[in-house]
């Protein structure tokens, strides 16, 4: 088990929108980005794909 992410919401915030927004950032990692504009480049300081591991649960 554990935590494989924090989300530090404001008080009263949505827990819907918190998750939603928490899941399309990790997306934002995983898909490079390919429309000007809509999605800038990530900085990539190892010149080599990086794991996200999330655990074997």
């Amino acid at each position: 088990g554990g935590a494989k992410g924090t989300i530090l919401p404001s008080l009263g915030a949505s827990p819907r929108l918190c998750f939603e927004k928490y899941v399309d950032a990790v997306i934002d990692l995983l898909i490079p980005g390919q429309t000007p504009g809509i999605k800038e480049r990530l900085i990539d300081l190892y010149g080599k794909p990086e794991l996200l591991f999330f655990g074997p649960d």
